[in-house]
This record gives C-alpha cells, sequence and structure tokens, in this order.
C-alpha cells in the first residue's frame, strides 16, 4: 500500500513512537488512565532532548487519548517542538490499517509524529520497513518488538514513498 500523499512535497518525515514506560494496572482502573512510571517519564523526556539535538522537530502530534500517551507527549516536547496535537480517541490500542488511515488523513503535515500503542505501531513499523526495504539487519531488530518510548523516522519522498532512516531506543542511541 502506498501512501495516499503521493506526488506531494508537503509531508518530509515521520515518527513513529510507542509511549513511554507506563505504571502497572492497579486493580479496579481502566487500562486507558493508566499513567507514565517514573521511569518512563525520565526516558521520554530525554529521548526528546536527543531528537532535538539531532534538529528533529515536529509539526503535528498525532496522539492517542489515553493518560500514557498524553504524558509521553508532554515529555517530549519540553525539548521538541509542540507543534500541534490532535488527541485521538481512535488512536488508543488501534492496528496498523487505522494508524496508517489516520496518518493518510494528515497528508498536509511537513513532520509529524504520532504515540501510540504496541502492538499497532509495532506492525505498522514492520509494514513501512518492508514497504521501504529497509536493511535486514533491522527488519531483524525491530522484528523483536517495539519497546516503550522507542521511535522509528521515516522519510517521505516526493512520490509518497517510505523510506527508513533510523530508530532510536530510549538510551537514545541510534541504530540506522
Amino acid at each position: 500500500m502506498r501512501a495516499k500523499f503521493r506526488h506531494r512535497l508537503s509531508m518530509k518525515q515521520l515518527l513513529i513512537f510507542r509511549h513511554a514506560k507506563a505504571e502497572t494496572i492497579a486493580p479496579l482502573q481502566d487500562d486507558k488512565d493508566r499513567p507514565l512510571a517514573e521511569r518512563g517519564r525520565l526516558e521520554a523526556a530525554k529521548m526528546g532532548e536527543d531528537l532535538a539535538g539531532r534538529g528533529l522537530g515536529v509539526d503535528l502530534w498525532l496522539v492517542s487519548s489515553s493518560t500514557r500517551t498524553k504524558q509521553t507527549h508532554q515529555c517530549l516536547t519540553k525539548a521538541m517542538s509542540p507543534g500541534r496535537a490532535v488527541f485521538l480517541d481512535e488512536l488508543y490500542n488501534a492496528d496498523a490499517r487505522t494508524l496508517r488511515r489516520l496518518i493518510d488523513q494528515y497528508e498536509d503535515a511537513h513532520s509529524l509524529a504520532l504515540i501510540g500503542h504496541n502492538p499497532g505501531v509495532h506492525q505498522l513499523v514492520m509494514d513501512l520497513l518492508l514497504e521501504s526495504a529497509a536493511p535486514e539487519s533491522v527488519m531483524a531488530s525491530l522484528s523483536l518488538g517495539f519497546k516503550t518510548c522507542q521511535v522509528c523516522l521515516f522519510e517521505i519522498d516526493e512520490f509518497g514513498r517510505f523510506g527508513y532512516v533510523a530508530h532510536y531506543l530510549p538510551s537514545s542511541k541510534s541504530i540506522t
């Protein structure tokens, strides 16, 4: 499936994040209401600093409406450009197809970031890696899972083709 925004120069990059580490669910607590753990807050803040230090900015954030994704966004944007944020119930535990459809709806963004949940985020990353003919070593590494606060960066060319750039782990190590 090729990106809907084919033949447009408007969208240059896509950052796909999994939310940072959340607290364990408490009895009678709704999963959607789980806050970030202290480790998650620290990792997300550090990730934001690292990405800003690499010159990565975001025009538009698509964020799941869960507490942990909203808090991840808050921690990331302390250092990164806050851009405009859209909080969507539809992103909560969405599958890869839904995530892709939502990304396509915001085709005019120059730099789009999505903060969501596994397994949908992981599957979307894998789909885009296949589409972009990413190196086997990257495919093998990411096929093992998509960790909390991990991000994968793609560029989109003028024909709407995705190209893998890098992925970053919470420890801020870049893997290209």
